[in-house]
């Protein structure tokens, strides 16, 4: 307990929650101190957990306030624990926009029960590294590049009400706009805000500093739009036609409330109101099993599930869309609960399909084993373009290639699958690594085949007797399709003739 005096502690668990911060770093020196023939310092701290809960919700509850106190108290004591929690922030940005995982440094473990609520683990490591760490300094270069990524994504400038910064951890514009108001996190100038920062490096028009706003004048510019574009404007139509310092994404936030407007309202609205355009917002509500049900019927006239990308859903009113319904499931519109899910991961939990994040763990022992049985069964090692692998479940070599370069599914990223050939095969690398072809070299070892076998070869012939790990088929590919150095196309006929079983 605090106060007494324990030179070295093989465990601790941290029973009662209320306990001072020096107590808790006291403790844990203890646990972590070396000492002969001890090799390990346990930490316990055991958490309850309603397997019915909000992930979120859980995480915000103050009995998880000891669990965020011991990790700081482990980085304050560990120097490398502090290194890989900080880099654990540099890449939750990365590995949010692609869909992966975040992991856990090898010194910690997060026991979940299988019952205990979904995704928890995941949202427990996001929490984990937002309460264990600082956010990193802030560059006039890096707001820039946030600020012109939002601008191409929704077509007007972002504002302190934007929201989260995307492709970050937890960076939202609010905190942007206050670290440049207070001039910290590395910003040496106080006193600006984003809106200034905006007008002085990108030249965006400063909206305390536009003239007021009126409906009729508003209403000319749209008829004007409507008459130049032929459609409606929306909040992501860019400049305002004749205007060099409006927007339409500026009109929009001023008619939420601001420039002499009265507000509460958006653009969508104001054209609903003005001149009858239907408002997307105002789309009927749906619920987990229409979408659900719109979902079979599609599988069971296409042999497919949606995605994203299966454009206008059939028999729906409206010019409904899949791409609407996979926002209003990630933000919780239109009366669906607001959890962040997706059309993906509801069809993956109520209907089975595969979905690319909750694939299983990668290891190199387990594509080379892939490999080789690609090998075995085909003649060749395999390439990204080799498709899906032989016996497993959704994966393809494409998705592993993808991991490979990526760091997704357990692995360290920043190779190929070539050259993971090439280092513990042996195979030749990526078409860049491969010989160049010539049509008299291929026609002498055709000759050669012919003169051993009595016959031309065939795609089927296997590997070039003459040239190690070449074959007739790799052969055939670069004649169809132009690769190594060989024109493509048509020309393999006029190599070979029209059909000397190479064709």
């Amino acid at each position: 307990s605090e106060g007494v005096d324990v030179p070295v502690l093989d465990g601790v668990a941290f029973i009662d929650p209320k306990r001072s911060m020096v107590g808790i770093i006291q403790a844990v020196g203890r646990v972590i101190r070396k000492a002969e023939n001890k090799k390990i310092g346990t930490i316990v701290i055991p958490v309850f957990v309603d397997q019915t809960s909000d992930p979120e919700d859980v995480l915000s509850n103050s009995a998880f306030e000891p669990v965020w106190q011991v990790l700081r108290a482990l980085r304050a004591h560990d120097a490398k624990l502090a290194e890989e929690l900080d880099e654990l922030r540099i890449k939750l940005g990365a590995q949010s926009r692609l869909g992966g995982k975040i992991r856990l440094p090898a010194k910690m473990k997060l026991d979940v029960p299988t019952l205990v609520v979904k995704n928890f683990e995941q949202a427990f490591h996001v929490r984990m590294v937002s309460k264990t760490t600082k956010k990193p300094a802030l560059t006039i270069e890096r707001i820039l590049e946030w600020a012109d990524q939002h601008q191409q994504r929704t077509g007007s400038w972002p504002t302190r009400r934007s929201g989260p910064v995307f492709g970050t951890a937890d960076e939202t514009w609010n905190a942007i706009d206050e670290a440049l108001k207070a001039g910290v996190r590395g910003l040496e100038q106080a006193g600006s805000t984003l809106a200034r920062f905006l007008q002085e490096h990108r030249g965006v028009p400063n909206v305390r500093d536009l003239p007021a706003l009126t409906t009729v004048r508003i209403l000319e510019w749209v008829d004007e739009h409507r008459q130049q574009t032929g459609n409606w404007p929306t909040r992501r139509s860019g400049q305002v036609i004749g205007m060099e310092e409006e927007s339409w994404g500026a009109i929009d936030e001023a008619l939420k409330g601001g420039r002499g407007l009265e507000g509460g309202s958006s653009l969508a609205q104001f054209l609903n109101a003005h001149r009858g355009v239907p408002n997307p917002a105002d789309r009927p509500p749906f619920s987990i099993d229409q979408i659900l049900a719109l979902a079979d019927e599609h599988y069971q006239r296409t042999g497919q599930w949606p995605s994203v990308g299966s454009g206008k859903i059939e028999g729906a009113r409206g010019g409904e869309t899949w791409k609407r319904v996979n926002a209003a499931l990630h933000y919780g519109l239109r009366g669906l609960p607001d959890n962040c899910t997706s059309l993906a991961k509801l069809l993956a939990d109520r209907r089975g399909k595969r979905y690319l994040p909750g694939l299983e763990p990668l290891t190199v022992e387990r594509i080379l084993e892939w490999a080789d049985q690609e090998r075995a069964r085909t003649g060749e090692w395999p390439i990204s373009t080799s498709g899906p692998i032989s016996g497993t479940d959704g994966n393809t070599w494409r998705s592993v290639q993808n991991s490979l370069v990526r760091g997704r599914r357990g692995l360290p990223g920043g190779t190929t699958l070539s050259k993971l050939l090439m280092t513990h095969r042996g195979a030749r690398g990526t078409i860049h690594n491969r010989i160049t072809l010539s049509v008299p070299q291929i026609l002498k070892w055709a000759d050669l085949f012919r003169a051993r076998t009595g016959g031309w070869p065939q795609i089927k012939s296997g590997p070039v007797d003459e040239v190690s790990g070449l074959t007739w088929k790799q052969i055939q590919l670069a004649l169809n399709k132009g690769l190594r150095g060989l024109p493509g196309g048509s020309f393999a006929t006029a190599v070979f003739g029209e059909d000397p079983g190479m064709g």
